[in-house]
């Protein structure tokens, strides 16, 4: 069934109460856009497959369309197993005052925050909750996303079509170093051990980062289901206000201050050929500096490295052992991204490096394993 299809075939149901309790509360923040809100929503009532209640809280909508088609979501009330409650805010005072409006009316053993923007796909919410219940070292959970350059950049028949395809990795994840709140799920848990979001963050972005970065202060880590798939229309609130580019970078600025931090690098890791005891150690640095932020390109020559840990920033990169150097150091001159930080495990590739900083402009580190 396509898109089209499950929206026309969904609205033709009479509206009905669910036949169990919440086991998600759903947090939606609504303004305006109608041409998003809409399937989101219709999306959201047919393929949502856990008992459900979805708290629409719209920002002080002024579109007409908005307003009627809330109205109508008012009166529908939802399905058997999507619960409706539709909140009008007196005011649009951004994402983290608008989520922490809709956390504080929560009560189900799981939260799941959503963009207004998002098309979900048959059993999303199902393979999210089933990934963290089955892994308690997981304290946020994205699904798979063309948000992390999986599947279609508009949307399409194509969403369902990569959703399908996902289905075989039900029960995997991948390590991030952030959740990303255009689709975020936690636990009451975990909203009760890390509490609301920082709304010194001005209106939009930034909240979820800080929100990742408490959430790991806790001792948890943030991750990607890679059986479920939602599709997210990127960024496209800020395409109808310009202003919005000058808070994304007075935010990002916030949060480095805050978490005294750097921003992210791209990182050519050149590993030796290290065993035993070693591998722990290299593989707990290269996800220390992933979930920095980093993007790493991790150069090795074996065809199995215990070393490189599963993440969404580390790519493994594999390279024939007699040539290993030549291959490197072709790779980090011909980027066309350029490489900001070169890591290697032996002084002679440090220097080689080093001699050719002029052309490659990154700085060179020399870690021993």
């Amino acid at each position: 069934m396509g898109s089209g299809e499950a929206v026309q075939a969904h609205a033709g149901c009479e509206a009905t109460q669910p036949s169990s309790p919440p086991m998600c509360d759903l947090v939606l923040l609504s303004w305006n856009r109608p041409n998003l809100l809409v399937p989101c929503v219709e999306r959201l009532l047919a393929f949502t497959d856990v008992p459900s209640r979805l708290f629409i809280l719209d920002n002080a909508s002024t579109d007409r369309e908005t307003l009627a088609y809330l109205d109508q979501l008012h009166h529908r009330r939802g399905t058997g197993t999507v619960e409706l409650v539709v909140v009008r805010r007196p005011r649009n005072d951004g994402f983290a005052i608008g989520m922490n409006d809709g956390l504080s009316r929560t009560s189900a053993p799981w939260i799941c925050l959503l963009n207004n923007d998002i098309l979900v796909t048959d059993g999303w919410l199902s393979e999210m909750i089933m990934v963290a219940a089955a892994n308690p070292q997981i304290g946020l959970v994205n699904p798979l996303s063309n948000e992390f350059n999986v599947g279609p950049s508009m949307p399409g028949p194509e969403v369902d079509a990569v959703a399908t395809q996902r289905r075989a990795d039900r029960g995997r994840w991948l390590e991030n170093w952030m959740g990303v709140g255009f689709c975020l799920l936690f636990s009451r848990q975990v909203f009760e051990r890390v509490g609301y979001f920082d709304d010194q963050f001005r209106f939009l972005y930034g909240e979820d980062a800080d929100y990742s970065l408490r959430v790991q202060a806790s001792g948890l880590i943030c991750a990607i289901a890679e059986g479920a798939y939602v599709f997210h229309h990127k960024r496209s609130t800020p395409k109808e206000n310009p202003a919005l580019a000058k808070l994304l970078q007075e935010n990002e600025a916030r949060f480095f201050r805050k978490w005294q931090k750097t921003p992210p690098q791209r990182i050519a890791y050149v590993l030796g050929d290290h065993r035993g005891t070693t591998t722990s150690r290299v593989a707990e640095r290269l996800r220390a500096l992933a979930n920095e932020g980093h993007s790493l390109w991790v150069f090795h020559t074996r065809r199995n490295q215990p070393c490189v840990p599963r993440h969404f920033k580390i790519r493994s990169e594999r390279v024939v052992p007699v040539i290993r150097a030549v291959q490197v150091v072709a790779r980090v001159l011909t980027k066309k991204k350029r490489f900001q930080r070169l890591i290697v495990s032996e002084r002679w590739l440090g220097r080689l490096l080093q001699l050719l900083a002029l052309i490659h402009r990154a700085a060179v580190a020399v870690e021993g394993p």
